[in-house]
């Protein structure tokens, strides 16, 4: 690829606007309204993004991706499991991208 990153926005901002409102905000059995539901969002994202990415991509997407234990990642960070990972698998220099996604709404109250 010419431009991994910048393939990589193009394909996530395509797969953003792929994602259909059922999978936004989720109806819950006996409560009035909608909530936003991150891991429902982050799934439908990841099968549209894998839909996008061709497949002589050189990076992996992997979605949350859990890192506690990792020898380098806990010792600098803490235990974390970002909801995407794009990266070469095994290879710390290689990490293209890591994505955490927040609604809007708990971002204002965290």
């Amino acid at each position: 690829m010419e431009n991994d990153f910048d393939y990589f926005v193009e394909q996530f901002k395509k797969a953003i606007t792929m994602i259909d409102e059922k999978y936004i905000s989720v109806s819950m059995y006996q409560l009035p309204g909608k909530r936003y539901r991150e891991r429902v969002y982050c799934y439908e994202l990841y099968h549209q993004l894998r839909k996008l990415l061709d497949d002589d991509y050189e990076y992996m997407l992997d979605g949350e991706l859990d890192k506690k234990a990792h020898p380098i990642i806990e010792k600098n960070i803490g235990a974390k499991i970002p909801d995407f990972v794009v990266h070469y698998r095994s290879y710390m220099e290689h990490n293209l991208v890591i994505i955490e996604v927040k609604s809007i709404k708990n971002i204002k109250d965290n």
